[in-house]
C-alpha cells in the first residue's frame, strides 16, 4: 500500500512540475524491478522506493527553489 502512495506523489509532483518524463521514469524503473529475480522482491521494492524518494527529493528542490526564485 505505501510503494502505491509513494508512486502516485511521485506522478503527481512530476507532472505538476511539468516533467511528463517521470511517466516514462517510472515506468521503466517498475520494469527493472521486475527483470531481476523473484527471491530478490525485497529487495527490488527497496531499490524501487529509494528511486522514487530521491527523484521526489529533487522535484521538491526544483519547487522550492523555483518559488523562491519568483519572490
Amino acid at each position: 500500500m505505501i510503494l502505491g502512495v509513494l508512486e502516485r506523489l511521485f506522478l503527481y509532483v512530476g507532472l505538476i512540475q511539468g516533467v511528463e518524463q517521470s511517466l516514462i521514469l517510472i515506468g521503466a524503473l517498475k520494469i527493472g524491478t521486475r527483470i531481476k529475480n523473484e527471491e530478490d522482491k525485497i529487495s527490488n521494492d527497496y531499490f524501487l522506493v529509494g528511486n522514487i524518494v530521491s527523484v521526489l527529493l529533487v522535484f521538491t528542490t526544483i519547487a522550492i527553489w523555483n518559488c523562491l526564485n519568483k519572490l
